[in-house]
């Protein structure tokens, strides 16, 4: 599958590339931060925090659409991190302290309750057992943050593991992925909250 893939990306002839000049008009980004794929349309997703929206393009990188949410605890939601999936788009709110979802066309649907501090990237999964799991970053707290209908847990690293801002999260298969800008290093966990090895610019760190 991933040599399939490889051999796919040599024999193309110039990549199809998304560009977007900086500014606030239609199509432009002012510190934009998350991206994320419909894998069933190919839009693009980008969480543009300058301009408190979110902006979608096509796979040709042509403008399409933008939303924005008025946060209820800031003036500004300041979109963060962001994750298509199944249908839905989830996006981390830095100033608003939530995760909000929104349909693909940028319907809001609802948002997480519980405060979460400093918010940015973030991850959605299913578990085994089917149940939706959300893990999102929290900077200020310096944990990951897992909220599922079955309970939320709290991942915050100790000793080896330790991560102090975590900046993004991701799940690759059996394993948990969390970038800590402060060291900076990228820290592996099984997806139960268990540290597994680091690495840092120079390799592996133990």
């Amino acid at each position: 599958m991933i040599n399939s893939s490889l051999d796919n990306f040599r024999q193309k002839q110039s990549p199809e590339v998304c560009s977007s000049r900086m500014g606030s008009g239609a199509g432009e980004v002012l510190a934009p931060k998350g991206i994320a794929i419909d894998l069933c349309t190919d839009n693009i997703f980008i969480a543009d925090e300058g301009n408190n929206r979110i902006q979608t393009f096509d796979k040709l990188g042509d403008y399409q659409f933008s939303f924005v949410r008025q946060s209820s605890r800031s003036k500004r939601s300041m979109p963060y991190g962001i994750k298509v999936f199944e249908g839905l788009v989830f996006v981390s709110e830095y100033s608003g302290g939530c995760v909000c979802v929104y349909t693909t066309e940028g319907d809001f649907v609802c948002s997480t309750t519980n405060l979460i501090y400093w918010p940015t990237g973030l991850d959605v999964e299913r578990t085994p057992g089917g149940d939706l799991c959300l893990y999102v970053c929290s900077s200020a707290t310096s944990c990951v943050l897992v909220l599922s209908n079955s309970g939320d847990r709290v991942i915050q690293g100790t000793s080896r593991g330790q991560f102090i801002q975590p900046k993004d999260v991701k799940v690759c298969q059996d394993k948990l992925l969390i970038l800590d800008l402060r060291d900076p290093c990228l820290h592996v966990f099984s997806l139960e909250g268990e540290y597994q090895r680091s690495f840092i610019s120079n390799g592996l760190a133990g």
